[in-house]
């Protein structure tokens, strides 16, 4: 089974910002890219919904006899299931680095 949230308050959003130092290093040429993602993170940290009801969806699977395959939660997650199925998976990624300022 796959449970695909969308953005839930959990600490994913500080664990996953941490950048390598090698990123950050003033000669890399990642590091302006590296510095914007994770200034667009730590700006959204905070603003999501309680994650609850992903934990409440889990334990509504496990107790199912005959859960489905594919769960989504979120009106995030929907949302990008249909922008994903609706557009060409470049033009696709080139609105995601956009997004989150990564372009």
């Amino acid at each position: 089974m796959l449970v695909e949230p969308g953005s839930f308050d959990t600490d994913i959003w500080t664990r996953n910002v941490t950048i390598g130092k090698a990123a950050l290093d003033p000669s890399s040429p990642n590091k302006e890219r590296s510095q914007r993602f994770s200034q667009f993170v730590k700006s959204r940290t905070g603003k999501h919904s309680n994650a609850t009801p992903v934990a409440q969806l889990i334990v509504r699977i496990a107790n199912n006899p005959n859960p489905g395959l594919r769960y989504m939660i979120g009106c995030d997650a929907k949302v990008h299931l249909w922008v994903q199925r609706l557009l060409p998976w470049r033009r696709y990624e080139c609105m995601i680095t956009k997004l989150v300022k990564i372009d």
